[in-house]
Formats: C-alpha cells, sequence, structure tokens
C-alpha cells in the first residue's frame, strides 16, 4: 500500500460503481475513516465524497449513490406516515360527522319529546285550571255561605241561651257523628272503620262513640290510627271511602281540643272545619294523595292534643297581627287547624313527591281566604295573592310561604311595604333556599333589619348578587339561543354599560323617545335605548330590571333583522317583552301581542299599563265577544289580546279593507309560546257568524287543529305564515269568496311547502 492509499493513484479507473462518475483520489491515509451505515461498516474517503464497504474491494460509491437508498426509504415512510395521517384524518372528520349527526338527530329527537310532553302538561294543565277554577267558585260560595250560617247560629244561640252550650263537648259533638255509630248488618264502610279500631282498642263497637270515649280509651284509638297509618296500610292500603269515614273521625278528634265557652258553638265549628277538610279531599287526585291527606290529618290531630296552647303557628300569629288580637276563638281554632294541616301536609307529601300538589295549594287558598276575611272585612288581598303565586309559580311550598308571609307581617303593618318585598322576591326569582350575604334567609334577614332600611337592603343585596351571576347567566342564554361569540361579547358589553348607568341614573333625566328610534346592530345604539327602557320601569315599578331580563332584550333585538317583528313561540318574562314591544313601537312599528286566555294573561296587561303610559305608549285589548269587528285601532301603538280575537280581527279587516278599497294595516306580531297551547281549541266565533265567510272560518280551524299535532318548529312556522297571509293586501282579487280562497290556498301551501 506504501505511504499512501491505493485510491491515490488510480486515475479514472476510480469510479461510483452506480453512476460510473469518476471519483476524486484521496491521498492520505488520514483522509479516509471507518464508519457504520446501513448496518455495515464503510470506508468514508475525503470527508465523505465517497464510500466503499469494507471487504468490498472496487466497490465505490459517490455520496449521492450511496445515499441515496437512504433517502428513497425515508421518503416511503414519510409518504406513508402522510397517508396514514390523512386516512386517520378522513375517519376522525367522518367519525365527528357521524356524531354531530347523531347529536343533531338526538337534539332533534329530544326537542320532540319535550315539545310532547310540554304539549300534553299543558293541556293537563289547563284542564286541571279549568277545573280548579269551577272548584274554587263552588267552594268560595260554600264558605260565604258557611260563615253566614255560623253567624245566624251565634246569634240565635245567644238571643235564645241554650242550655246544650254548657253541655260537654262529647255531647254536643253526638248529634255531629250519627255516621260513626256501628250499624251491624249493613256491610258499609262506616262499620269497616269501627271494627277495625274496635279490634285494634279492645272497645266495643256500641261504645264507639266520642259521647262514651274515656281518656284511655282516646289514647288507644290514636295509638291504633298511627299503627293504620304508618304502618299496616302503608303496604295493603284500605277503601277510598274508609279513607274518607277516617278523615272525618279524626277532624271531629281536632274539634274536641277546643276549650268550652260561653257563645261557643262546635257544631259550627264542627262543620266549618269538616267543610274544608271535604274541600280539600276532593282536590285529591288520586287514593295515594287521598291517604297522604289522611296521614297529615293524624299529625295535625298529634299537634292539637300534645302542642296546642304551647306555641303559635305561623298562621295565627299572622291573624293576630292583621285583626289586632280581635280574634274569636273559631277565627283561631279555624287558622291554627289549617295552618298545622298544611305543615302537616309537607311533611307527608315531602316524602313522596317533589311537586306541589292540588291539595296543598288549596289548603294554602282556604287559609289565605280566612285570613283575609277575618272580622267580616277583606284586607290584605294583594299580598296574599303575590303569596299564592309563590306557591303556583316558583315552587315554593305553602309552609315556606306562610313562613315569609309571617315574617313580612310582624315587621309592618300596611300591605304596601309587604307587596314591595314580595314583587322582588318574584322578579330576581328568589328561591326558599335564598341567603344573602351573611349567610341569613329571607325571613332571618327581615327580622334583623329594621322595617325603614330593610327593602333598601334588600334590594342593594339582590342588584349586587344579580350583577355577580352576569357571566353565568350569560352562559345560559348562549346555550340557549345558540350564540356566537361577537354577538355573546356585545351583550356583555351593553349590559355591563347599562349597571354602570344604573348606579348614577339622573333622578330628573326626561324620556327620549327619539333615542329608541335608531336601535339597530350598534352596540351604543341599542345601550342608549335599553338604558331608556330600564330607567322606565324603574320609574314605574320602583325595581331595575335584572341581569337576565337585559341581557334576553339584547338578544331578541339582535335578533331582528329590521322592519316590524314576526315573532311566534316567544318564551319571555312579561317584563322582556314589554321593553321589546316598546322598542318596536318607538321605531316606529305597531305591535299586536298573542297571549293566551286566562286570568294571568289580563294581570299581565293590567301590570304594565303603566309602564306604557310612562313612555307614551298607547295599549288597549282585543277581547270581546261582539259580532261587529274590533280591529279599529289602526292608530293604537299595542294590543294585547287571544289567538282567536286576532284572527278573527284579521279576516274582519281584510273584508272591510276589500269594500272600502283602503289599504290594509300593517302591524308587527309577537306570538307567546303559551298561547300555542290553545291553537286548536281556536273557536274564530266572529267570523263563524258571519254566514257569508263561515265556511272559511272552518276550514281555517280544520287546518290550525292538523298543525297541532305537529313539531314545534312546523307548527311555529304554519302560524308565522298565517299571520302574514292574513296581513295581504286582498283588493287584488275581484270577489270577495276568491279573496278568501286565495287567503286559504296561500296558507295551505305554507303548510305543505313546510
Amino acid at each position: 500500500m506504501g505511504n499512501a492509499p491505493s485510491e491515490a493513484n488510480m486515475g479514472t479507473q476510480l469510479r461510483c460503481q452506480t453512476c460510473y462518475r469518476v471519483l476524486p483520489p484521496c491521498t492520505f491515509f488520514s483522509n479516509y475513516k471507518k464508519e457504520t451505515y446501513y448496518n455495515m461498516e464503510v470506508y468514508v474517503f475525503n470527508g465523505g465524497e465517497f464510500y466503499r464497504p469494507v471487504g468490498y474491494d472496487n466497490a465505490y460509491q459517490c455520496r449521492d449513490c450511496f445515499f441515496k437508498p437512504m433517502r428513497d426509504e425515508e421518503q416511503r415512510r414519510r409518504e406513508e406516515e402522510r397517508k396514514r395521517e390523512e386516512e386517520r384524518r378522513r375517519q376522525e372528520e367522518r367519525r365527528r360527522e357521524e356524531e354531530r349527526r347523531r347529536q343533531e338527530e338526538e337534539r332533534r329527537e329530544e326537542e320532540r319529546r319535550r315539545e310532547e310532553e310540554r304539549r300534553r302538561e299543558e293541556e293537563r294543565r289547563q284542564e286541571e285550571r279549568k277545573r280548579e277554577e269551577r272548584k274554587q267558585e263552588k267552594l268560595n260560595q260554600r264558605l260565604q255561605q258557611s260563615c253566614q250560617d255560623t253567624q245566624e247560629q251565634h246569634e240565635k244561640q245567644l238571643s235564645s241561651s241554650i242550655v246544650e252550650e254548657s253541655k260537654t263537648k262529647q255531647h254536643v259533638l253526638t248529634s255531629i257523628l250519627d255516621e260513626f255509630q256501628p250499624h251491624y248488618g249493613s256491610g258499609n264502610d262506616r262499620d269497616e272503620l269501627l271494627e277495625i279500631l274496635s279490634s285494634k282498642c279492645g272497645i266495643p263497637p256500641l261504645n264507639l262513640s266520642l259521647s262514651q270515649l274515656s281518656g284511655d280509651q282516646l289514647g288507644s284509638i290514636l295509638s291504633a290510627l298511627d299503627k293504620l297509618l304508618f304502618d299496616e296500610w302503608i303496604s295493603v292500603p284500605p277503601s277510598p271511602s274508609t279513607l274518607q269515614h277516617t278523615q272525618v273521625f279524626i277532624t271531629e278528634l281536632c274539634a274536641l281540643s277546643l276549650e268550652l265557652s260561653d257563645g261557643l258553638s262546635l257544631q259550627n265549628i264542627s262543620s266549618h272545619v269538616q267543610s274544608l277538610v271535604e274541600s280539600i279531599s276532593q282536590s285529591a287526585c288520586n287514593v295515594s294523595e287521598s291517604f297522604l291527606l289522611t296521614q297529615a290529618l293524624y299529625l295535625t290531630l298529634v299537634y292539637f292534643f300534645s302542642e296546642h296552647g304551647s306555641t303559635e303557628t305561623d298562621a295565627v300569629l299572622i291573624a293576630k297581627q292583621w285583626a289586632e288580637d280581635d280574634l274569636s276563638t273559631e277565627d283561631v281554632f279555624l287558622i291554627e287547624f289549617l295552618g298545622t294541616l298544611i305543615t302537616s301536609l309537607q311533611k307527608t307529601i315531602g316524602r313522596a313527591s317533589v311537586f306541589i300538589l292540588k291539595m296543598e295549594i288549596l289548603s294554602l287558598k282556604l287559609l289565605l281566604f280566612t285570613l283575609t276575611h277575618l272580622n267580616g272585612e277583606n284586607s290584605h288581598s294583594e299580598s296574599t295573592e303575590m303569596v299564592l303565586q309563590l306557591v303556583q309559580m316558583k315552587q315554593w311550598s305553602p309552609a315556606e310561604a306562610v313562613t315569609l308571609l309571617k315574617a313580612l307581617s310582624e315587621k309592618y303593618a300596611e300591605d304596601g311595604p309587604v307587596t314591595a318585598v314580595l314583587t322582588l322576591v318574584q322578579v330576581y326569582d328568589l328561591s326558599p333556599h335564598w341567603t344573602d350575604d351573611s349567610g341569613l334567609s329571607l325571613p332571618q334577614a327581615i327580622d334583623r333589619v329594621g322595617p325603614e332600611e330593610f327593602q333598601l337592603h334588600f334590594q342593594k343585596t339582590l342588584r349586587g348578587q344579580d350583577e355577580c351571576n352576569l357571566n353565568s347567566a350569560l352562559a345560559e342564554l348562549t346555550k340557549c339561543r345558540h350564540l356566537d361569540d361577537p354577538v355573546v361579547d356585545m351583550i356583555r358589553n351593553i349590559t355591563t354599560t347599562v349597571m354602570r348607568y344604573s348606579e348614577n341614573v339622573p333622578k330628573d333625566e326626561p324620556f327620549v323617545k327619539d333615542s329608541i328610534k335608531c336601535v339597530g346592530q350598534n352596540a351604543e345604539d341599542i345601550g342608549q335605548a335599553l338604558c331608556q327602557l330600564c330607567k322606565a320601569v324603574f320609574d314605574t315599578k320602583g325595581w331595575w330590571p335584572t341581569v337576565k331580563h337585559m341581557m334576553r332584550w339584547c338578544a331578541l333585538v339582535l335578533s331582528e333583522k329590521g322592519g316590524a317583528p314576526e315573532l311566534v313561540g316567544l318564551q319571555e318574562d312579561p317584563c322582556v317583552t314589554a321593553m321589546f314591544a316598546a322598542a318596536q313601537v318607538c321605531m316606529g312599528h305597531k305591535v299586536d301581542i298573542v297571549l293566551r286566555p286566562g286570568i294571568h294573561s289580563q294581570e299581565q296587561i293590567r301590570e304594565w299599563s303603566d309602564f306604557y303610559g310612562h313612555l307614551g305608549i298607547s295599549v288597549r285589548t282585543n277581547w270581546n265577544t261582539a259580532s261587529e269587528s274590533q280591529y279599529q285601532y289602526p292608530e293604537t301603538d299595542i294590543v294585547y289580546g287571544t289567538l282567536d280575537d286576532f284572527v278573527s280581527d284579521y279576516f274582519q279587516n281584510g273584508l272591510e279593507t276589500m269594500k272600502t278599497e283602503t289599504p290594509p294595516i300593517t302591524r308587527g306580531f309577537i306570538i307567546e309560546e303559551r298561547s300555542l297551547s290553545a291553537s286548536h281549541h281556536v273557536e274564530i266565533t266572529r267570523i263563524k257568524e258571519d254566514d257569508f265567510v263561515a265556511f272559511a272560518a272552518e276550514i281555517l280551524q280544520k287546518l290550525m287543529g292538523s298543525f297541532h299535532s305537529e313539531e314545534m318548529n312546523q307548527r311555529h312556522r304554519f302560524l308565522k305564515a298565517l299571520f302574514k297571509v292574513l296581513h295581504t293586501d286582498l283588493n287584488k282579487n275581484k270577489y270577495t269568496h276568491n279573496n278568501i280562497l286565495t287567503v286559504l290556498k296561500k296558507t295551505y301551501r305554507k303548510r305543505t311547502a313546510s
């Protein structure tokens, strides 16, 4: 090999065996070394200019040819990796798409299911509401008659000085409880109850009369009733009639706790209490609820025989505050009985149901009726009505509502401050578990702060807590309405601006109606309009709209793209609806608001009439059953009414515009979701009374009935199309009947296209 490598003098013979390119000579041993590539040892020449595997003479390769297999392999590997990545990405996209479709289908199915449940629940509630109203009317008549009979009997007994008033309670009640005397051989449920008690207590059936019971026998009967109601009858319930007789029997035992005094008629008191219990029992929906009522009556009986006299119930404390301790013994007993029964019902029903049952609400109604008619006077009706609404609409239990009313009645003698506090409870949707910043419940906070400072303290606390809930309320709204990020940020900024404005509102700042005319998609304009509307609410109601009110109003405004509103299925608080309608009027649009029939809708209109008046907005209703057209209010800003009335009005207005050849009235419309529950029962009375277009009313009524069974979105689209068609200019057709047919054909095409 000499003093130089053999590759130093090979000349043109030193070539790459792959590409045959002549390689540069390697003149020094220091210019080549041994390294490992591809799991084999190779000589590296001139710092990598060419290579040769060890043991393979003349197998020289230039740098490019030597590393080409490695580059090719790396390229193949990368290509395969890219393909695998693309395939994985495609599979992931397919999976996400399938997941999205599945979730969308589940969402649609859930919406359909919820809508169907809501529709059935609404129908059930409507039927229950009607039955409840009829039952309440009969109950009021019965209560008034009972009070009148009691007063007449009381006067009669005072004038005649009947000796029977001095007899023992047991003898007075004998004539009332003839139905509990044993009737052997009759086989009825009265005998069944007596036989059960006889076998449990070891008392002959003939001696089971309240006029003959000793103290020990009464104790045995109480133990037997306890065993039956909380043990044996739970697994093997008795017949409904046996339960009813048990209720009567227990109610009469409650009357035994009443101390006799001159001029007191136990017979009248017993009859009155039995009438109340009968009404409550009739409101029970099934045997299970009747059994819960019987258990509650027993707990009430235990109270009267063990705790009566040691403490006063919340209801009695309210009565003493309102009547200034001028209460008759009968009033005290009735109020204490109903108050204790309400507490007992909460104990028994709380273990069986999370909902407030009708018999609980009726018990509260009877108690409130008694409280508001003390000493023949009708007072505190507004506050008691608001307390009842807390139970009916906010899921407060009757016992919790009575406790709150007791705390307020002890704090304030007048009804005004009480209703002001209850209004804040409703506006901020407070639950019975609400606490202030110090951890005090609402009754505790009322008791802790003085009457003059409490309202201001309470309102300040609620405002502070409401502002802290901004992010959570906005997240809930975003999820509900599927808002995108820019809209969410805009709503947050607008709401924050209005809250800062509310901290230092100019007292004498006048309302500027023109400031609302430019409401569009500009955050500054929307914020200025919202400030004006919220201040109008504060000026008329005494409270500032909540964060939820303001954000939901913003979402409504931002969802409108200009022109008169055309909203179907609106589910908003009356405050939001009123502010939105007012904003539309200020922007030059007349608005019709469709509500469901009923007392709550009438109360909503009365409640917000002062707000509209403060803004200089005219408002009225179109509720009228007269045959003549009621659509004579083209200049009225806002009109409230029912679906039946508006459809009839639109038809009649169309006919009148054809006769007079005047342009049709153009108004926006807001149809609340609750009004749609009765859409299949629309009678369109005023159209049916017109023989000329009665056929059109029948066809339209059938269409609306058929669409009631459709899913929510389809029903909303149909009603929106119907209202738009009924606003169409019908003068384009020559004959009236052709115009009506055109309306129906357009409506039907809207339906089939949906």
